[in-house]
């Protein structure tokens, strides 16, 4: 394909309407389709439709299926963030907890706990280039939250010092995942095995994913049809399976939820909300595109 630095020009809704229908999409309601255009992005809305589209044509695809994979997908990854957000905090909680009584308030400045302190503190590369630390983005994100009270209040009376148990607060889910990979074992270990019950590199490597998953969440990325850049770990119990699941679907990520979920007695109402989605546009999505596989039922029973 040959390179042009030409944008296309904007279309006006209508011209939008009339673009679909000359790639062969049916359009069962103008009307109804332009006011939700008027709501949702053509560019984001028919990236839904990308896997019907061949040679520019779209096929056994209709404007309203088209909206209701939309739908489908916001409402996943709604669910989603709602059972993220159990996880999140009760690792922050685990970690502030397990490291403060072992290494005081200030656990988080101890460099005896990280295995590369660079990674944590920061550090120059051989071009001269400076790459930022976990203690950088702790730094950033007080700046970013100094009006929130928590902040204000150590700011002002421990001269802008926090102890873990507050510095958690203002980690991002990213930030959480970094600094739990930059543990030492014996600590990765400890804070897996109480927190979820479950192998310290699996945690490691779900955190990983579900960090990814979360950001796609929070900013309304897509996760239908999308292939993960970061794959999981499968925990063993799923071995039987293992042959037929794509690893780098979204289906593997919420086996990780699964693990993470069980030991915080959130996993059944998150599993019977997935199950009770599916149902209702299981008559439109492809599940296939989301990794699943004949016998998810019988493995989310597992």
């Amino acid at each position: 394909m040959e390179l042009t630095t030409k944008l296309k020009d904007p279309k006006t809704l209508d011209e939008q309407i009339q673009i679909l229908k000359s790639r062969n999409m049916e359009i069962e309601n103008e009307e109804r389709a332009i006011e939700i255009l008027k709501r949702t992005n053509y560019y984001r809305l028919t990236a839904y439709a990308l896997q019907f589209k061949y040679k520019n044509q779209y096929n056994n695809i209709t404007f309203d299926k088209m909206y209701k994979l939309y739908e489908f997908d916001m409402k996943l990854r709604h669910l989603i963030l709602s059972v993220l957000e159990n996880i999140e905090i009760s690792l922050r909680t685990y970690i502030a907890y397990n490291l403060s009584l072992k290494y005081g308030a200030e656990a988080h400045n101890k460099e005896e706990i990280f295995k590369d302190i660079n990674l944590h503190k920061g550090y120059y590369d051989e071009d001269g280039r400076y790459h930022n630390g976990l203690l950088d983005e702790i730094e950033s994100e007080k700046r970013k939250k100094k009006n929130e009270l928590f902040v204000k209040h150590h700011i002002k009376t421990y001269n802008g010092k926090f102890p873990i148990w507050a510095v958690v607060e203002i980690f991002s889910f990213g930030m959480l995942s970094k600094m739990y990979k930059n543990l030492v074992v014996a600590e990765q270990k400890e804070i897996s095995r109480g927190c979820f019950n479950t192998n310290h590199q699996l945690l490691e490597s779900w955190l990983d994913t579900l960090a990814y998953i979360r950001n796609t969440c929070a900013h309304y990325g897509r996760l239908y049809n999308k292939k993960l850049p970061k794959i999981p770990k499968i925990h063993s119990r799923y071995s039987q399976y293992k042959e037929d699941i794509e690893i780098n679907k979204v289906f593997v990520a919420i086996l990780a939820l699964k693990e993470l979920l069980t030991p915080i007695n959130k996993y059944d109402e998150f599993k019977e909300s997935l199950k009770s989605l599916i149902k209702e546009y299981i008559n439109v999505i492809d599940l296939y595109t989301l990794g699943f596989i004949d016998k998810w039922e019988e493995i989310l029973e597992l």
